[in-house]
């Protein structure tokens, strides 16, 4: 599939995320926002990997939608729980640090996949690695290590205490 065909099959889907994006990204405020950081990591690493397992145009489509709507759901909830989580007065802080921590995870990745990317098609299990695939397995496991770190760890504040003092 070359890059217009790509952009072209995820367009619709994008906009329809686009739009459903204020309803999804409220979800946490009523199911509770370590559930819906969970339920959202959930979404994208279980999507991601079933797409690794199955790619094709169609589950490209499906499974795609569902890794924006898992990221849709878990990142304003995730972004919440940040600020929500430290003093007033260092909130720009904290969201500048979970920046900082975004970009230099972009950077790190972008140079490990570079290298990745040439290497020859294997098989790990059931699931082929085709050649140029191991970027993507590499973003498949940094998800589920996501996914399963949230699970363990990620946990709802009551409103109004802070989870280092508990006042």
């Amino acid at each position: 599939i070359s890059e217009s065909e790509y952009g072209k099959l995820l367009l619709v889907p994008a906009l329809i995320i686009a739009v459903l994006s204020v309803k999804l990204g409220t979800l946490g405020d009523r199911i509770g926002k370590a559930t819906a950081v969970k339920l959202g990591l959930g979404l994208c690493a279980g999507g991601f990997w079933a797409l690794l397992m199955f790619f094709n145009e169609t589950s490209l489509l499906l499974l795609g939608s569902l890794v924006g709507v898992g990221f849709v759901i878990a990142f304003p909830s995730w972004m919440a729980m940040v600020t929500s989580s430290c003093a007033e007065s260092q909130r720009g802080a904290a969201v500048g640090a979970v920046g900082t921590a975004q970009g230099l995870g972009a950077i790190i990745g972008v140079a490990i996949s570079s290298n990745l990317y040439g290497r020859p098609s294997f098989k790990l299990g059931p699931i082929p690695v085709p050649a140029h695939g191991l970027p993507f397995l590499g973003c498949g496991v940094m998800l589920l290590i996501a996914f399963a770190l949230a699970l363990f760890t990620v946990r709802d504040t009551r409103e109004g205490t802070s989870p280092n003092t508990g006042k």
